[in-house]
């Protein structure tokens, strides 16, 4: 009998374990920035972009339409994605996810 509860009491355990959830909150950055127009992918464009200080770009995969104005400033917060954008000649732009968003 104690042989039958030790493998299901050892199954009980793991189950358990490996039924918790580890929630992992996404990094959160807060920026300005300059909104630029580089053209369309279709012709080597890297499509909008926000440039930030130190001369880093980064491509948005949402930016709202009433700030796709070239040269705009704009200040934000965003989380970084796992993704990379590549355009032109072969230019990779690390992908953001903006949160919020408003204009200097």
């Amino acid at each position: 009998m104690n042989n039958r509860i030790t493998p299901i009491l050892l199954l009980a355990i793991l189950l358990v374990i490996s039924c918790t959830d580890k929630i992992v909150e996404p990094e959160v950055f807060s920026e300005t920035g300059l909104i630029r127009f580089t053209g369309a992918p279709a012709v080597d464009g890297c499509d909008w972009v926000i440039e930030l200080p130190e001369n880093k770009v980064v491509h948005p995969n949402d930016l709202p339409q009433s700030y796709l104005v070239d040269s705009l400033k704009v200040a934000f917060t965003y989380s970084p994605t796992d993704h990379v954008f590549t355009c032109g000649w072969g230019v990779e732009l690390p992908v953001i996810t903006i949160l919020g968003i408003q204009k200097e």
